[in-house]
Formats: structure tokens, sequence, C-alpha cells
């Protein structure tokens, strides 16, 4: 054991004695790139082991700096360059394993390779300036250049040169490599008489980096006895903004008269000048030389624009208030450079512009300025309010910068309760509280701003915004093609057949195949052949709607892709009635006017759906008895009513019989049976007297009103107390709205002319018809029903009309007659309005109780 442990010592002890005097071999080796070598881009480091078969890792440093690490050989580390300035740098490798790297004197150089010393060469060589041989060659055979430029760091390896008729281009001498070469002159070439040619130079790095190309300013070949001219300044197309200009060029004889647009140009040796005034606008220059007989021309077009570019502001608005930072606009279209506050700002497709910067809570004013593709200047003030911490109106969904390639799309948020109106883009949003919702906002391009904008009671508007992007925008639209009908439209379709609706959908604006379209009947009865389909390679598609038999609806179906509900459109289909089928009598035969008495016999004119058929002509004819018509046709109404008056005979109980026929149709037919009633034995006034006794009876009266009513202009229910008193009356009204009106009752009596009509024996009922003394025209006039026993009014209907050809009726109905000691009283009524179909509008019942006769209310309860 101790022959061991002391062997164990001397080895160590000999191994730091070796350390001490040499030093060993590293375990590690850089293998590429070289030292010395210059670089660029991305570099493969690459180490190798050297001492030891493997280790746990390797680590690679630049500056010193530990820049990556491998686990598995070959071990490789790719060094990016371009993040680091251009010049020296060093390069190691280490199988180190420690967190930290020890001090130099303590750290065991075997471990580290050795530094290499690399030079990053990440920049091309300036761009070659180019010399040529002046404004002229007299030669038609040769050219000589010359260039000059530089590289830093790699240096230059080599030149390339091509000979073009315009810069840049190579349509005499492609390029060509003149290594490391300055100079060049070529011959054997062929040039042409009056042609410009340039030299073109690119430069080449110890990186492999070319320069940008360098051109001369072209020289002129020209044989020494033809007259040339050149206008080198300014250039073909150039756009300029302030005028007067200078116009410069060459000749090629200095002999030569050089005029500009016919003014003489100062001179020297083969050089022009002149001044020269623009218009606004395309201006042509022309150059004229003229040498003894000879007269050479060059012209070019310029452009004079001395109006600023304009800045429009779309978000926010000035001395508006906004929770967003986007500020949105659009410049003219020259517009070559914008600015805030002195940043630039990207200008985007079609001249519009989005920019983010950054704001501080309540007022901003912010410096926008625009330069033109002249040169010319805008410069505009933008003064708003920055709110992010009480904001009125604020997009929730989507969110800000979000990627959505579907549009339209659903834009939702919230706002405060004074916000009363909200436009998000060109969409009204729908405001329940204090959130809002906006459908079909379409995205419109890559970067698309949406803005809602609120507005409270005062016109003051606040708004938010945010920046949808659509890399990969997908714009949907649906165009109807065929459905739409209007109540206008003579051809519309009959209510209750079958209507083709043809859509076409399209993807930014070309047709989009295969896509399934939704349709779904949104108002009225009808039916469709299809609830979805697919459409064709068109785009298109199209359904069969079973109309609704109702001619008065107007039908309605919302069609939509399956993939995008926000896409959509709605048909809107009205109809016509179909042809005459149903006659109906709408007068009531069974009344029994009285002998003389004219009457008005009413018919209603439908087809199968009880469609009402206007502008139809009804033929009326006196098939039996003596009664006299006031016409033998009518026409139909909005409402297919129509109508002629009968003049009954003299005779008591005497029979008319008149046959109705469609003229249309003459199939379509009834009959009215109208029969006298027996010579009356009271008068009119008899009949009015018998009223006007039970009325006198009347001294006072109070009672409780129960009101109920579907009428727009009354509440659902009342309740009512009554006082009455002679030409005095006071109504309180207890609910829903407590108030008391006290107001005389209208003592006006009008002048009418009354007539008897008809008399019903059974019910001892008379009809009298009333209109004012001297009224010539039909209407308005009143049909009252008295019931001659009692001396009451059972009810009252008001004929008038409304529009031409359409009569309405107010019926006022008496009910529940009950006698107060020997006075007849109601204890309800019921008003009904109709339109001119008799379908009934609104309705107003009044239920009377504790009704009191006569109690002797005093003057008092009128004050």
């Amino acid at each position: 054991m101790k022959t061991k442990f002391f062997l164990v010592i001397f080895s160590v002890i000999l191994f730091f004695s070796s350390y001490s005097f040499c030093t060993p071999p590293s375990f590690i080796a850089i293998t590429s790139p070289q030292d010395g070598a210059f670089v660029t881009n991305i570099v493969l480091i690459e180490a190798q082991l050297t001492q030891v078969p493997q280790a746990r890792s390797v680590k690679f440093y630049i500056d010193d700096i530990l820049a990556g690490e491998d686990y598995d050989p070959p071990y490789q580390y790719s060094w990016d360059t371009t993040s680091y300035s251009d010049g020296q740098h060093q390069i190691y490798a280490s199988i180190l394993q420690a967190s930290k790297r020890p001090v130099i004197e303590k750290a065991p150089p075997i471990l580290d390779s050795s530094k290499i010393t690399v030079t990053v060469d990440n920049s091309p060589p300036l761009t070659p300036i180019v010399t040529d041989d002046g404004a002229y060659t007299s030669s038609l055979t040769g050219l000589h250049a010359s260039w000059t430029s530089q590289d830093p760091h790699s240096g230059i390896i080599e030149y390339l040169y091509s000979i073009g008729t315009e810069p840049g281009k190579t349509d005499l001498v492609d390029w060509t490599s003149s290594d490391t070469t300055t100079e060049i002159t070529l011959n054997n070439l062929t040039l042409t008489q009056g042609i410009t040619y340039y030299f073109n130079i690119k430069a080449k790095n110890g990186v492999g980096l070319f320069s940008q190309t360098g051109t001369s300013d072209g020289i002129i070949a020209n044989d020494g006895i033809t007259l040339l001219i050149n206008i080198t300044s300014p250039k073909e197309n150039s756009l300029l903004n302030t005028s007067p200009i200078t116009v410069e060029g060459t000749v090629s004889n200095p002999q030569a008269q050089v005029l500009i647009n016919n003014y003489p140009a100062t001179l020297i040796g083969q050089s022009f000048s002149c001044s020269l005034t623009l218009d606004e606008g395309s201006t042509i220059i022309n150059a004229k030389a003229i040498f003894n007989t000879e007269v050479a021309w060059h012209r070019i077009r310029v452009i004079l624009d001395t109006t600023p570019p304009a800045i429009n502001i779309l978000i926010p608005d000035k001395d508006s208030t906004t929770r967003s930072n986007i500020i949105y606009g659009r410049v003219s279209e020259d517009t070559e450079s914008l600015t805030l506050n002195g940043q630039d700002v990207q200008l985007l497709e079609n001249s519009y512009f989005f920019t983010k910067p950054s704001l501080t809570e309540d007022i901003n004013t912010l410096n926008l300025q625009a330069t033109d593709k002249a040169g010319n200047l805008n410069r505009i003030t933008l003064t708003f309010t920055y709110d992010t911490t009480t904001p009125k109106v604020t997009i929730t969904l989507p969110l800000d910068n979000s990627e959505i390639n579907t549009s339209p799309i659903k834009v939702e948020g919230t706002n405060t309760q004074d916000i009363k109106f909200i436009m998000v883009n060109s969409q009204t949003a729908i405001i329940d509280n204090t959130n809002f919702t906006a459908e079909g906002v379409n995205l419109n391009s890559p970067k698309t701003i949406i803005t809602a904008s609120g507005y409270d009671e005062n016109n003051n508007k606040f708004s938010d915004s945010i920046l949808i992007n659509s890399p990969q925008l997908a714009n949907y639209e649906i165009e109807k093609l065929s459905g739409d009908t209007d109540e206008s439209d003579p051809n519309r379709p009959q209510a209750g057949l079958e209507h083709t609706l043809a859509i076409k959908l399209k993807k930014n604006n070309s047709p989009a195949p295969n896509k399934e379209i939704q349709f779904k009947v949104t108002q009225g009865n009808g039916t469709l052949s299809y609830n979805s389909i697919f459409t064709d390679i068109n785009g298109e598609a199209q359904v069969i709607l079973t109309l609704d038999t109702n001619s008065d609806i107007t039908n309605q179906v919302e069609c939509f892709p399956t993939s995008n509900p926000l896409v959509k459109t709605t048909f809107s289909i009205d109809t016509k009635p179909g042809q005459p089928s149903i006659l109906t009598k709408i007068t009531d035969e069974s009344i029994t006017p009285v002998p003389g008495a004219t009457i008005p016999l009413i018919v209603r004119l439908t087809d199968q759906y009880n469609n009402p058929n206007s502008d139809e002509t009804i033929n009326f004819q006196v098939t039996q008895g003596a009664g006299t018509l006031s016409s033998p046709t009518a026409t139909t109404n909005f409402y297919g009513e129509a109508k002629v008056n009968l003049t009954c005979p003299d005779l008591g109980l005497a029979l008319t019989q008149v046959n109705v026929l469609s003229s249309t149709i003459s199939s379509v037919t009834t009959t009215f049976n109208i029969t006298t009633s027996a010579p009356l034995t009271v008068t009119i006034d008899d009949i009015i007297n018998k009223v006007n006794l039970n009325d006198s009876k009347i001294q006072d009266i109070k009672a409780d009103i129960t009101v109920t009513s579907n009428a727009p202009f009354l509440p659902a229910t009342m309740q009512l107390k009554i006082w009455q008193k002679q030409d005095k009356q006071k109504v309180e009204e207890i609910s829903p709205n407590p108030q008391v009106k006290i107001r005389p009752i209208s003592s006006q009596i009008l002048q009418m002319n009354r007539e008897i009509i008809s008399y019903n024996l059974s019910t001892d009922v008379y009809v009298i018809k009333s209109k004012l003394i001297g009224q010539s025209e039909e209407y308005p006039y009143d049909l009252d029903h008295i019931d001659y026993q009692r001396g009451v009014i059972i009810k009252t209907e008001r004929h008038f009309k409304v529009q031409q050809d359409l009569e309405n009726l107010y019926v006022i109905e008496y009910l529940d007659f009950l006698q107060f000691n020997d006075v007849w009283g109601f204890q309800k009524i019921k008003e009904t309005m109709y339109d001119g179909n008799l379908k009934e509008e609104y309705y107003i019942i009044k239920e009377y109780s504790n009704i009191q006769i006569n109690t002797g209310i005093p003057d008092s309860e009128f004050n």
C-alpha cells in the first residue's frame, strides 16, 4: 500500500513539474473558419477534439462571450454575423464545464482552443464613381472610362463593367470582369451616331458582396461632323416644384447657336444653360442647335407641380375624444413621404397611412408633414383628447391587432349610458343599455381600421379604434340576381304561386363555387324548395319560393353562406292577387228598407285566397222587381269593393232582385234579394221626439267608468269618474294618470237632413241617415239605429272617407240598457274603428258602474 501511494504522488508531482516548464497541447481546436479569414452573413464555426475521445459539450465564444454550445460531434455553431459590427472579432472553443470561467491565471489552457481572429464584413463596397470622356466622343468604335470605389474591411477583389444605351442597361457590352483594374479602353465597338452610351460598374469585395451599380453621366457618339444637342438637366419627365428653372446641356459644336423654347442660351465651350419659366402642369422643353445650315433638336417633357400634398385625417376627428392611439388617414396619390412629430409614417396601399404613436392622457397635439414627389410640403396640426381611464365607447371584440381573414365581421363593445347613437365604420350599431353590437362590418384591405364612433345628446363625439390584420382576406359578398319585386311592379308574381330566388356569391370579387348557402323565410308563410344549397361553378345558387297566399304580405327570405352568416342579404317579394274567384255580398240583404229608400249595394271581389281584386269592373242588373240602380257597373277599389245605389220601389213588401257578376270571369257571380218594409205608420219627427223625450228626463248623472282599449293613443286600461249636468261635465281620471277635467258640453246644433232608411218590424228598430243640410257629397254621413219602443239610440255608424274610394267606418254601440225609474240608460259603450276593408283597427270599451241619475248634483261640483 505504501508503495502504490508513493507512485501516485510521484506521478502527480511529475505532471505538475512538467506543466511548469512547457504547455501541453490543447484538447480542442477550431477547424473552421481559418484564422485571418473574412466572413459575412451566417458563418459555420466548427471545432474538433484533439486529445480526448469525447466531451460533455463544446462551448463557442465570440469576443470572450459565450455564443453557443453543441453536445454532439461534429461540434458546430451557426454564427449570424449580421448582429455584430463590421471589423475584427476573436473566436475560440472550450470544453470547460464550469458555470463561470475562471480567471486566466487559473484556467487550464488545455481545455480551450487557440483563439483565431476573423474580419466580419457585411457591408458592400461603396458605389463606384464612374467617369467617361466628356459629353461627346468622336469615335464610333471606341469608349474609355475610369472609376473609383473602396471597401474598408475585406477590400475589393474584382470589378465588373458593362455598357448600355440607358443607365444600368447592358445592350452594348454585357457584364465583364476587369479584375481589379479601375480603367478600361474598349475598341472594335460599333457605336450609333447620336446615341448616348453609359458605363456601368459593380465592385466585389473579399466576402463576395457586390456594390450597387455606378453609372457614368453618359457620352454621346458623334462622328465630329453631325451637329448634336443634348439636354442634361432636368431629366425627362422630371417633377419640379419651382419656376423658373435652369436648363443645361451640351452641344457638339461650340460655334452653334442654342435656343431653349426660342430663348437664346448661354454657351461656354460645348455646355449651354438657359433660364426658363414653366407653367403649372406639363411643359415641353425644346433645345435647338443651329450651325450654318445644320439644325439639331432635343426635346424633353417636365412637370411643374407647386400644389402641396393633401393630408386627410380619418381617425380621430379634430377636437374629439378617443380611447385609441390609432392615427389613420389618407394622403394624395403623389405623396412620397409622411412624418408625424418628425417620425416616419409608413404609407399603405391606395395612399392610406396608419400609425400608433405614444400619447399622453388628456389633450394631445400632433404635427403631420407630407412631402410629394415634386418636393412640395404640407403641414397640419391635429388636436384631440386621449382618454383610456374613463372611455365612453370601447370596442371589446374583436381584439386590437387581431388576424381575421373572413369578411364581414361582427363588432361588439361597451358604452356609457349617455351615448345615444353609435356608428361602426358605415354600420349603425344596436345599443342595448351599456353594450353595442354592429354586424356586417366589412374588411377591405390587409389592414383595416375599425372605428366605433359614439355621440351623446349634444352630438359630442367619442370613439375607439382597432386594427384588423387580414393577410389572406376572403371578402365575401352576395349579389341578388333575381327575385325582388315591389308593389309598383305590374309583373310581380301572384300570391300563392312559385317564384325563383337566385344569388351569386363572390369571394374577393371572383365567383365562389361549392359554398353552402342557407335560405330562411323571415316574413310571410311561404315555403322553400331547399333550405340550403351549394353554389355552382359560377358561384350561383337558386331556390323556389312558394309565396304566401296573402297578397298584402311582403314575403321576405334571408340568405347567407353557412361559413359566414354575417354575409347576408334579404329578398323582398310583393305579390298581386290571382284571378277573380269569389264575389261576396257586403251589404246585409236581410235589411228591410222603407219603400222608396235608397240603399248601397256593396260587393267584394277576391281571388281564391280571399285577396281583393282592385280595378275590376263589376256588372249590376235588376233581374226582378221595380227597383232602379244608380249605375249598371262599378269599379272595385283597393279593397276589392264595388258599390252602386239601389232605389227601392215605393211599394211596401216589394222584392227587388239584383244579379252581380265579374266582367273578367263571368262565372264569378252573386245575387241580392232586397224586400222593402211595410208602409210606415210613424214619421221621422215621431222617432226623434221619442229619443228627445227619454233624454229630457235626465237632469244629471254620475258614474264610475272602466275603460279598456287597444287604441294607440290611449292606455290599455283607465279608471274614471264622471259628473254631468245639462251643459256641464266633469271627468276625473283615477288611473293611470290622476287628473281632473271640467268642460262644457257642446251645445252647437247642426242642421241635418234626415231620412228613414229601413225598419225592422221584429225589433222595432229604425235606421235614420243623417247628412248636413247643403252637403252635396255622399260622405260623410251617419246611420243611427233607434229602438223606438225605448226611445234610445242603440248604434251609430259614421261613414267617411280618408282616401278617395276608400270608405272608413266608426261604430258606436250602446249596450246593456237598464231602466232607471222611467229613464232608459246604457251601462256599456263599445267604439270600433274599421279600415276600408272593414278590418278592425282599434276598439274602446267603456263600462259604467255606480250609475246615479237625477241626484241633484250642485253647480259647485263643476268649479
